[in-house]
């Protein structure tokens, strides 16, 4: 499929969810000609399980590989925040797109459950962290993430005299990432 299809029909998906999306909107978004007819052979439904599929593949690989001599503990944890954040700064519309499962988008069909898992979920919960305590919920914690940082790439975050502070910012997502790390500090 398309490279130029799938980033501009996940956008879509992230912001506007599977029932809020249209073929004629992705075929317009993309730039209509050519592309028209492919996406009307491809369909709605081919075109969302392929965007999802391939941000789970590249965010669970991402993740995987930033940890995979990194031990289980605490740091690791921070570790996993940290190539999380990196992964969501140049895939902004990612956790959107998890957000949008999780409120049971695209009700109409059926996944498997474990197909649709998002990644940062999956390594989370693989395994227990030393120092972490027992009765944390780690698959809370991720959501935690993925809200939180959803929230700070398409919308920044607003400075203590109320200006708009814009996630491009290399200063503004230093602040933000320094505030992760501290909520993760306070929850483990």
């Amino acid at each position: 499929m398309d490279e130029r299809v799938l980033e501009t029909a996940g956008r879509l998906f992230a912001e506007l969810g599977y029932d809020g999306t249209d073929l004629e909107l992705i075929a317009a978004a993309v730039g209509r000609g050519s592309q028209e007819s492919s996406l009307m052979r491809e369909g709605k439904e081919k075109i969302y399980r392929a965007v999802i599929a391939r941000f789970s593949d590249r965010d669970l690989a991402h993740l995987q590989e930033a940890m995979k001599e990194t031990p289980h503990d605490v740091a690791g944890l921070h570790h996993l925040v940290d190539a999380f954040l990196d992964f969501v700064f140049s895939h902004p519309e990612v956790p959107g797109l998890w957000e949008q499962r999780a409120l049971k988008d695209a009700v109409d069909l059926t996944f498997p459950e474990e197909e649709f898992v998002p990644p940062l979920l999956t390594v989370l919960t693989a395994q227990a962290w030393e120092g972490v305590r027992l009765d944390l919920d780690l698959r809370f914690l991720g959501w935690l993430l993925m809200w939180s940082a959803r929230g700070f790439v398409h919308g920044g975050l607003p400075d203590r005299a109320g200006e708009q502070r814009r996630a491009d910012d290399p200063d503004t997502r230093r602040y933000f990432r320094d505030q992760m790390h501290s909520l993760v500090d306070r929850l483990v």
